[in-house]
């Protein structure tokens, strides 16, 4: 899965996705930790299943420079209910991402990171994010409506999505947008639509709920990735915190960004 490339602001929107777990460290010492989470997945209103997050963080250092090598591992659970479609979304998978801090600069990746503060452009096409015609009708929704939503009957769906989101400032959605009306449950795109879209609300969902945390931890009053990024690097109960933050953050743009590329081709 490609890699997001780095914001320095973005935002969080509230979602309703349970979360069976919060992060906890398993490996108290700062230069091996572990932590792991699991959360329902809902789909379509229907829980198909369980994703297990588990993350370890592996640190070293010389001197004032630190190298992290941050291991991400997804694992799902799914109810025999779950569709074959379903079963081949939700796959396991592994990703390794390197953080480092050489010579006072952030480098994630080895791209360095952007320690001057942003905000993405609104580009609103007129996406209207509460459609009475398609709530009349609607006994299927999901997603987060300010930012990438689904509204259907089980025949036919409208969409709406932003192709990104602000962390923070603003709490909104950033970028472009798209939207969709009357598409038939049986064009090629609107089940893989509509599990990007269930996804993206997870784990943005997470995102939010450990960012505060986080803020609480840092006793910050405002954050933004450069925080999560040298929270991860100094180690400690607040590295722990910012891997998950940062992980979810990743997962959320990823499946965004998937969703708003499906519905573009309705």
């Amino acid at each position: 899965m490609k890699k997001i490339k780095l914001l320095l602001v973005s935002v969080l929107a509230f979602a309703s996705i349970a979360s069976s777990a919060s992060a906890s460290p398993v490996n108290p010492d700062k230069n091996q930790q572990a932590a792991k989470t699991t959360t329902d997945v809902v789909v379509d209103g229907t829980l198909v299943g369980t994703r297990t997050t588990s993350i370890e963080l592996k640190r070293e250092s010389i001197g004032d420079n630190v190298t992290v090598n941050m291991i991400s591992t997804t694992h799902y659970d799914l109810l025999p209910s779950a569709t074959n479609e379903q079963k081949d979304f939700y796959q396991d998978k592994t990703e390794s991402t390197v953080i480092e801090k050489a010579d006072n600069q952030y480098y994630v990746d080895g791209v360095k990171l952007d320690d001057t503060a942003t905000t993405e452009p609104i580009i609103d096409l007129g996406v209207n994010k509460n459609p009475l015609n398609a709530l009349a009708a609607s006994t299927d929704s999901g997603g987060i409506p300010e930012i990438s939503h689904y509204y259907g009957n089980y025949q036919t769906y409208y969409f709406a999505s932003y192709d990104s989101f602000k962390f923070w400032t603003g709490w909104g959605p950033a970028g472009n947008s798209v939207q969709k009306s009357n598409v038939s449950i049986n064009n090629p795109y609107t089940s893989l639509a509509i599990m990007n879209i269930s996804s993206f609300a997870s784990y943005h969902s997470s995102m939010k709920l450990n960012t505060l945390s986080l803020m609480e931890i840092l006793g910050l009053a405002a954050i933004n990735i450069p925080d999560v990024i040298g929270a991860i690097v100094a180690g400690g109960a607040a590295a722990v915190q910012a891997s998950m933050v940062y992980d979810a953050y990743n997962n959320a743009h990823d499946t965004l960004s998937a969703a708003y590329g499906y519905i573009s081709h309705m």
